[in-house]
């Protein structure tokens, strides 16, 4: 069975939180850009419901990525007459998904969670690692994004 992985539930987790602050209703986001069986958007709804009895009122289930989110939620949530929302991601990810969904037609709340810090600096933080790895992945990843969507703005 599809579910979500480590790094969506960190924001789904937030989001809940989130919710059970404000009152405002969700709309979880994704489609199925790694060919699984069941969309990110619907295993985001099972997880939030579910687990965190946290209602989902909306699902947009046919993006592939972060531009794609942002451009066909708009869609749904313009049938509602939303155009300001919070943005749950991770801190890394926010920039470029708050490009995304601005240029899409949304006032955007940043909603950032999952902060990476380092609060001390020993010779053991330059010997490489594989988390040292996965962080240089995700901000190659990230610098690449904001470029291509700076080109084809």
């Amino acid at each position: 069975m599809d579910t979500v992985s480590g790094s969506t539930l960190t924001r789904l987790r937030y989001a809940a939180r989130l919710q059970r602050e404000t009152g405002k209703p969700i709309l979880a986001t994704g489609g199925k850009p790694l060919g699984n069986s069941t969309s990110e958007a619907h295993q985001m709804q099972a997880v939030l419901e579910q687990e965190f009895k946290i209602p989902v009122r909306w699902t947009e289930d046919t993006s592939d990525n972060t531009l794609e989110n942002a451009r066909h939620s708009y869609q749904v949530l313009q049938h509602a007459g939303i155009k300001r929302i919070y943005l749950v991601t991770h801190a890394w990810h926010m920039p470029r998904s708050v490009l995304a969904f601005q240029a899409a037609g949304f006032d955007v709340i940043p909603a950032p969670t999952a902060f990476t810090t380092r609060f001390r600096t020993d010779l053991l933080s330059f010997i490489p690692s594989a988390g040292g790895l996965r962080d240089s992945s995700i901000f190659i990843h990230e610098a690449i994004g904001l470029l291509w969507y700076r080109l084809r703005a």
